[in-house]
């Protein structure tokens, strides 16, 4: 998972962009934890461009990055090749 989100921030930004969003990447990578099924992860960006993290309903933690937060959600929703064709049209 962490692999395939750098590899495709990497090839949606370039290297030099990957390379300036790097640290809070990895910041966001600590707030993940292993999953059991039925978990739930929840991603909310809020008006200011801070990006939290929550694991079934409990704040993991947040980033206040706001180009980070665009160029992360852009990896996860964008109908231009992001992770999930479908998860954009399961969010409307």
């Amino acid at each position: 998972f962490i692999e395939s989100s750098k590899d495709l921030l990497t090839t949606r930004f370039g290297k030099e962009k990957f390379e300036e969003l790097r640290k809070p990447w990895e910041d966001m990578n600590q707030l993940y934890a292993p999953v059991r099924e039925g978990d739930e992860y929840t991603m909310y960006r809020n008006k200011n461009g801070r990006l939290s993290l929550y694991l079934n309903g409990e704040l993991r933690g947040s980033l206040a990055n706001t180009e980070f937060s665009c160029a992360y959600l852009q990896m996860w929703l964008s109908p231009e090749g992001g992770i999930s064709t479908s998860l954009p049209l399961k969010l409307l």
